[in-house]
């Protein structure tokens, strides 16, 4: 009997055994599956998107350019150099002698003018003497009309006398006005030889060629004995002292930025001083196809520069307020940018419009609101929807793949 229970009794225990097994395989199996999840999750760490107010630099770099010049030319139709008394390169002062013309043709026309002066003179002398003989006439003419007339009232006067003496005064009188005329047109003869030789003093005056401003000049193509007439250009150009700043080449998004007086440093290439300025004339095209605009900067007091020398130019723009986040929190496909944020443990791609950069932060124009938390750590890894954990802000993310 005692034996018999034995042999049944194995196949209880084996059950059992068999029971218990499989139970703490399944819990075992259903621990190693999360543990499995957890291991899965990529550590992260996010940042918060800020709204503040950044002042931003912009850096430029551009050549040394005239903001403007002032070409001399001959005020004289005609002529021949005498003489140049300056160089290429050289610095005058504002009222300098640039060159002299001869003077040879001038001074015969003024001789002529002079002469002219002096015939028309006696012209109009001659013209007041006749003048006056002929309102003398005049007057005897009407004395003797009037005569004829009080003695027509005491004595019978024949009528034809009266007649003649009407006549005769306005005979006389008809030759006053053509006097006055004549004195007139002597007198506008007078007026135009005297402006003859006006216009002769002023040509003389202009046989020198002085300098409008101090500056230096850059071009010189005056010579002796080089005709006027043989020249259309400038027989010189100076560049006035103060008159130089940088041109500067700008994307067509940062030219919009840079407005008229946006303070700027400037530091001449090979040199360590800095020099201030301001932007004096903004972006006035933007080229279609190259998206470029040329902005202009001037010295708030010009140093002496060669035309053609490269500055580095950096401009502070005001403050804008916008939101930020580093940059390294942005990432692209195909041309579009994009950040992760978190939600519900995982990874949420979502599609953003950046802005102006600003040393390690890009502006976002839309896509977040400011307070979203965005991964800023292996955003490059992850893949939208992928389960993260969101690490401390004082404990350093590591690659769990």
């Amino acid at each position: 009997m005692k034996k018999m229970t034995v042999v049944r009794s194995v196949p209880i225990v084996s059950v059992c055994l068999a029971m218990m097994l499989g139970t703490l395989w399944f819990y075992r199996a259903e621990a190693e599956n999360k543990a499995t999840d957890i291991d899965s999750s990529v550590s992260v760490t996010t940042v918060i998107a800020q709204s503040k107010a950044v002042s931003q630099q912009l850096s430029f770099s551009g050549p040394v350019v005239a903001q403007r010049t002032f070409p001399v030319y001959a005020d004289l139709p005609q002529g021949r150099i005498k003489s140049v008394s300056v160089e290429d390169g050289q610095w005058i002062k504002a009222g300098a002698t640039l060159a002299t013309i001869d003077t040879s043709l001038i001074t015969i026309q003024k001789d002529m003018a002079t002469a002219n002066i002096q015939h028309a003179k006696a012209a109009v002398g001659q013209q007041e003497a006749l003048l006056e003989q002929a309102k003398l006439q005049y007057l005897q003419a009407q004395s003797d009309k009037k005569r004829t007339e009080s003695e027509s009232k005491l004595a019978a006067v024949a009528p034809e006398f009266l007649e003649q003496r009407a006549t005769a005064e306005r005979i006389a009188e008809s030759q006053v006005n053509a006097a006055k005329k004549n004195l007139e047109m002597a007198e506008a003869d007078l007026a135009s030889a005297q402006a003859q030789l006006a216009e002769v003093q002023l040509h003389m005056q202009q046989t020198t060629i002085s300098a409008p401003v101090s500056g230096t000049i850059i071009e010189l193509k005056a010579s002796p004995g080089l005709s006027l007439a043989q020249l259309s250009d400038p027989l010189f150009v100076i560049l006035p002292d103060d008159a130089v700043e940088v041109e500067l080449e700008a994307s067509g998004s940062e030219a919009t930025r840079l407005v008229v007086g946006t303070p700027a440093r400037i530091q001449i290439i090979g040199d360590t001083k800095i020099y201030p300025g301001k932007v004096r004339r903004g972006a006035l095209e933007i080229k279609r196809q190259e998206q470029i605009a040329k902005v202009r900067v001037k010295f708030d007091k010009a140093p002496k520069l060669i035309l053609g020398q490269f500055a580095q130019v950096t401009l502070t723009l005001p403050a804008k307020n916008a939101i930020y986040i580093p940059d390294k929190a942005i990432q692209f496909d195909s041309g579009s940018a994009f950040v992760f944020t978190v939600k519900d443990g995982k990874a949420l791609k979502t599609s953003v419009k950046t802005g102006s950069r600003y040393k390690d932060l890009v502006e976002v124009l839309d896509g977040i609101s400011a307070g979203t938390a965005v991964i800023d750590n292996f955003a490059v890894f992850l893949h939208d929807g992928e389960a993260v954990k969101v690490l401390p802000d004082n404990v350093t993310a590591q690659p769990t793949k």
